[in-house]
């Protein structure tokens, strides 16, 4: 016997989880659900917080699906080449990508493009995180190509 949870409580739920979730200033987020789907919808000061957000109001119990419809208003300002030197120092310092030199974000009006190539698909989310938590970025574009690890010779 399935037994569903109603609306009410899974927006209950979602309220809590954002207001105790330190990553996330949930201040100007609303929540509405209906039919176990939850919108948000409002205000965050960083990117990262958006992502983080819905990504994990989707963990609740009862949540089918998340129409994130939060806008990304920063507190301070930055330019996009603050915030591409920025990307690209995180890109430099990441040990978990073998070689960041070729993995190139561009930035205009605070969305981050990603170009390049990886070795793995785990290097390629490393590189995407690398730009998401980066100040003044509004949202990331990942174009990286997965070429897989080098091939070495095989000796019979």
């Amino acid at each position: 016997m399935f037994t569903s949870i109603s609306d009410t409580v899974i927006r209950q739920k979602v309220i809590d989880e954002l207001r105790h979730d330190v990553r996330i200033d949930s201040t100007n987020v609303t929540v509405d659900v209906i039919d176990g789907v939850v919108r948000l919808v409002g205000t965050v000061p960083t990117y990262f917080q958006k992502i983080t957000a819905a990504h994990e109001v989707q963990r609740i119990t009862g949540v089918c699906d998340v129409v994130n419809h939060l806008d990304v208003v920063f507190m301070v300002h930055w330019t996009d080449e603050e915030t591409a030197t920025i990307v690209r120092g995180n890109l430099d310092r990441d040990a978990r990508l073998t070689d960041p030199p070729a993995i190139h974000g561009a930035v205009a009006h605070g969305v981050v493009t990603l170009t390049g190539t990886v070795a793995t698909p785990v290097e390629m989310a490393s590189a995407e995180e690398d730009a998401r938590v980066a100040p003044g970025v509004i949202e990331v574009m990942n174009h990286i190509t997965v070429t897989g690890p080098p091939r070495t010779a095989t000796w019979i």
